[in-house]
């Protein structure tokens, strides 16, 4: 028998996953976010998942570079940091960031 399962959408994940940085992170750092997004990547292709919420947030990076006024080679999380002077500043402006641009989004990614 084949096992079915159903895939959370990608921003009700990352809801859960910035309610609780430190459970399923370690701490507020925006680089294992990164991280654990890529991982996400990863599984989805590896099954053949398409996730909307998670093809929307590719555009993350050129919103954070259009909303910070800096066009950069270097990832969100770097980008970010580099507007902070700490980690919890980093996190909490990535959430408004975030925030700003799901707002944005087309009515299935919100």
């Amino acid at each position: 028998m084949i096992k079915t399962t159903t895939i959370t959408p990608f921003y009700n994940l990352l809801d859960e996953l910035i309610s609780r940085p430190e459970m399923f992170l370690g701490s507020r750092n925006l680089n294992l976010i990164r991280t654990f997004i890529n991982g996400y990547k990863i599984a989805l292709t590896t099954y053949n998942h398409k996730d909307f919420d998670l093809e929307h947030f590719n555009s993350f990076d050129m919103y954070v570079q259009n909303n910070l006024n800096n066009r950069t080679t270097i990832g969100w999380p770097e980008l970010i940091e580099s507007q902070c002077d700490s980690e919890d500043e980093a996190f909490n402006l990535f959430i408004c960031l975030l925030s700003k641009y799901r707002a944005s989004a087309p009515a299935h990614s919100k």
